[in-house]
């Protein structure tokens, strides 16, 4: 009997230090990511603000090849919308916010099931040295306590993915300004 007292004892110890360092932990999170990419911003621009241009470069593609999508409205405009209810990825949405072409835009992104959660992405272009630097930003909240504890893995993980899509972003946008020239 005393070694289960003991147990419980500890576990709650346990339960509650989790509890206590969770609510010490930042309840957002922000990741920024960015490429030299070597081409006009317009340019840049059209690749980030039509989705239908986004199964060429964004990272997630071949992770969920078959992704069950739609997109809707015009891309370069406020409200054009990538929806998609897939098997593996869930459901959700992706829609655009604000733009300020050629340099800005905001994205909202939703997930419906099979967990709701929010999400913003940021895409910003500014002149830099020969070419143009290129920040791919996400940002949202972190639940408490759980979701709190993610922030340690995002930084590698969907830091990782933002940086994998910028890559391409940038070798799909030289080359693409390679044949103009």
């Amino acid at each position: 009997m005393k070694t289960i007292k003991w147990i419980l004892s500890l576990l709650s110890l346990f339960v509650v230090l989790v509890l206590i360092a969770s609510a010490i932990l930042p309840s957002h999170y922000r990741l920024e990511r960015s490429v030299e990419i070597e081409a006009p911003d317009s340019l840049i621009f059209a690749q980030i603000a039509d989705f239908h241009n986004w199964e060429h470069w964004h990272p997630w593609r071949e992770l969920y090849p078959q992704l069950n999508g739609r997109i809707i409205g015009q891309g370069q405009h406020i409200g054009h919308r990538w929806e998609w209810d897939d098997r593996r990825a869930g459901k959700g949405y992706l829609e655009v916010q604000k733009l300020t072409p050629p340099s800005r835009m905001e994205v909202k992104l939703v997930f419906k099931s099979p967990r709701q959660n929010q999400a913003r992405f940021v895409f910003k272009i500014v002149p830099s040295g020969g070419g143009m630097k290129t920040s791919w930003v996400m940002e949202g909240g972190l639940s408490y306590p759980l979701e709190r504890w993610l922030k340690f893995f995002l930084e590698t993980t969907i830091g990782s993915d933002l940086e994998k899509g910028l890559t391409t972003l940038k070798h799909l946008c030289e080359a693409e300004q390679q044949m103009l020239d």
